[in-house]
């Protein structure tokens, strides 16, 4: 059979059957072609589907087929869940043992009892499956009946639509067997009047078919059995090859796809799936296997991490080490059992998990990368301590590791990156580190000020320093026991008496000693509007101290409050007036001045070429840039002419050859307008030359009309000679 034939073939036989027999046969040997990614094949269906406009009715098929089968699991899952819950009732029966003779006879009852629903269930499901056969033709059965009661069961759960889902899924990904990109993009968008999107359908599929449709996202061990564990695998192959390649456009269809089936996948790996694994872990491993190799398909050689962090906020990293663990401890069990097997190993698994658990590490392999590129490994230890930007990026690294095995509050400290992001919140904070040095010092005159008026309250309003204060319940009765327990002379002069005699009218003496009331008045004095005085007791005018007292809180609100501190707060909003300046100047300057040459707005006003073509096209700062990394990573013995010397220039950190205060269009420009003055002086030149052989012509005929009339007034004899001679000077 030749290429062009076999293709139509398949093709024809696909779209026009309607028999579930013939077309089962016809995706079998589409499947024998397309075996070993057959390019000659693959290209021949491709043209055929997409040059003879047939992809519309032949991908219709497949997608109406995964919506029956789809149909079909969702109608199929009563009745599984009836059977696992019989099944798992069987197991707690065998497992909790026969003591006793009357535990025997209620085992047997519900033996029997069980036997009668599990007959009841098989003609219920034989009935159901009867109904739906009519209701749904293309749903008939391939043969007869089962022999036996487990058959009716097993057809029941596994009917012919969801059966024939694996060679349709397996001719699916031997379309797309060696990244076949034209197919790849073909089986999502076939640009037609109705688009048929496979990709999405198989991960819906998947998405159905364990389980996270009905509620059982957790519970995928209900729904992953012995029966339809293949087809699983064979969706989870089918949509691996889907991206492998790298396909970035289905790669971004699957993981921004609104079903579960990131969810699904995710919860293969990291999730156990019993009972099956009890009985057939090759099967779960091979499984596991498949499903991380899916998830490293999707994040496969993509310029950015969306793909990758959407897959990585849904996965816990506790949940991968354990995985990675069990793997391996399964892969030292079973080590000696497989040493000749063609099975999944448990390491391999291991492995491809390890790989996606890696992904976790990009925040640290971008601090390497940054570290490289800002060549922090070849400048020495000193120069490392003083590069902030790389102790900023150690610093979040530490955070995030502290948030990962110690606390989740750890997480918020990262929020302060808004403020390195942002450059008006970077403006505040440098309006305060600016001029720290004016700034410390100016705190360190108002400390000394505070010191200063400590000591005057101290040696002259001491009692004075009253201050109200709320005890704790447990500290009054404490006070008060020990003031109680003071009976002696002796006692009567220790602090406790004086305390509760203060504690009586909820007053405390602050300034007994220097260090209170250094620390009172630096407390309380700077944070209150009118200074200290607002914490002193009010004096009456008819103490002797009263005098002293205004002066004292004059002085301290006028030094401290008024000057010392407006000194501060004027400083630092001043810095930031003068940033902000700075910034709106900045962008000014951006705005209207050209970034490589310099050139003004002004500059383009006229002319054929406005700024922003300019600063876009003609002088791009990133096609600089571009050319800059070129020269950087091209090798030498490749370079150009203007590629060596820019090279050159470079290595000589000279900026010589960019284009400084001048423009090709500029100059274009201007020889247009020389050539325009050019073209307009040769026209007045023309125009000249024209109106003098105008002028030489109108000459020339007034001097025949002269000859003439001369011989014709000579002829006449009008006059003679003589006089003619005399009066009329000769003609030259």
């Amino acid at each position: 059979m030749t290429q062009l034939p076999s293709s139509l073939l398949v093709i024809d036989l696909i779209v026009s059957t309607k028999n579930d027999r013939i077309f089962e046969e016809s995706i079998l040997l589409g499947i024998a072609l397309l075996r070993g990614g057959n390019t000659q094949i693959q290209n021949s269906f491709y043209n055929q589907l997409h040059k003879q406009k047939k992809s519309e009715k032949f991908f219709k098929v497949f997608y109406d087929r995964m919506e029956l089968a789809q149909k079909a699991i969702r109608s199929s899952v009563s009745v599984n869940m009836f059977e696992l819950s019989c099944r798992k009732r069987e197991e707690e029966g065998e497992g909790s043992g026969i003591r006793y003779k009357k535990v025997r006879d209620s085992l047997h009852l519900r033996e029997d009892i069980r036997g009668q629903l599990k007959d009841a269930s098989s003609v219920t499901s034989k009935a159901y499956s009867t109904f739906r056969l009519e209701v749904y033709p293309e749903m008939e059965s391939m043969g007869s009946g089962g022999d036996g009661m487990e058959e009716v069961v097993e057809e029941t759960q596994m009917s012919q639509a969801i059966i024939i889902m694996k060679p349709i899924l397996r001719f699916l990904q031997l379309l797309c067997e060696n990244h076949n990109r034209d197919l790849q993009n073909f089986l999502r968008d076939q640009n037609n009047k109705t688009n048929y999107n496979l990709v999405c359908e198989t991960l819906q599929f998947l998405d159905c078919i364990c389980g996270s449709t009905t509620g059982g996202l957790g519970l995928l061990g209900l729904y992953i059995n012995e029966r339809n564990v293949d087809l699983v695998k064979q969706t989870l192959e089918t949509i691996t090859e889907y991206c492998q390649g790298p396909c970035h456009e289905n790669q971004t269809c699957i993981a921004r796809h609104e079903s579960n089936g990131i969810d699904i996948i995710i919860a293969l790996i990291v999730n156990p799936i019993d009972p099956l694994g009890k009985n057939r872990l090759d099967l779960v491993l091979e499984l596991k296997n498949n499903a991380s190799k899916l998830l490293l398909a999707i994040m496969e050689s993509r310029h950015d991490s969306e793909n990758a962090d959407k897959i990585l906020y849904k996965m816990r990293p506790n949940e991968l080490v354990d995985v990675i663990k069990e793997a391996y401890i399964q892969g030292d069990e079973s080590e000696i059992d497989h040493e000749t097997s063609d099975q999944i190993r448990p390491k391999d698994v291991g492995h491809n998990i390890y790989i996606l658990a890696h992904q976790l590490l990009n925040k640290i392999v971008f601090l390497v990368s940054f570290v490289g590129n800002q060549g922090t490994f070849t400048r020495g230890y000193k120069a490392v301590i003083m590069d902030v930007f790389f102790l900023l990026h150690v610093s979040y690294v530490i955070v995030c590791m502290l948030g990962l095995f110690v606390h989740e509050f750890f997480y918020s400290i990262l929020l302060f990156d808004l403020v390195r992001r942002e450059e008006t919140l970077l403006n505040v904070m440098r309006s305060v580190t600016k001029n720290g040095r004016s700034i410390f010092l100016t705190a360190v005159l108002a400390i000394i000020l505070v010191y200063l008026f400590s000591i005057v309250g101290f040696l002259f309003f001491k009692d004075d320093f009253l201050m109200q204060v709320d005890r704790l319940p447990a500290l009054k009765k404490r006070n008060v026991k020990e003031s109680m327990s003071c009976q002696s002379e002796t006692c009567s002069n220790s602090p406790f008496s004086s305390n509760h005699e203060e504690d009586e009218d909820g007053t405390e003496r602050v300034c007994d000693t220097l260090l209170m009331c250094i620390i009172t008045v630096l407390n309380h004095g700077l944070r209150n509007g009118g200074g200290i005085a607002d914490v002193l007791r009010k004096l009456s005018k008819e103490e002797p101290m009263f005098p002293a007292r205004v002066v004292y809180d004059l002085l301290f609100f006028f030094i401290v409050i008024i000057i010392v501190l407006n000194l501060i707060f004027g400083v630092i909003i001043d810095t930031f007036a003068d940033l902000r300046s700075e910034k709106q100047r900045k962008e000014e300057i951006l705005k209207t001045t050209c970034f490589i040459c310099g050139l003004e707005r002004d500059k383009f006003d006229n002319k054929t070429v406005s700024f922003e073509e300019h600063i876009k096209s003609e002088h791009s700062m990133w096609h600089y840039l571009y050319f800059l990394v070129l020269v950087k990573v091209k090798d030498p013995t490749e370079y150009t002419g203007p590629e060596s010397y820019v090279a050159q220039m470079i290595k000589e950190k000279n900026l010589d050859w960019f284009p400084r205060m001048r423009a090709m269009s500029l100059v274009s420009s201007e020889g247009e307008s020389e050539q325009n003055e050019i073209r307009l002086v040769q026209e007045r030149l023309d125009t000249t030359i024209t109106l003098v052989a105008q002028l030489t012509s109108q000459l020339s005929e007034l001097k025949e009309q002269m000859t003439e009339q001369r011989k014709n007034k000579q002829r006449l004899g009008f006059l003679g000679p003589s006089q003619m001679n005399h009066q009329i000077p000769p003609a030259h």
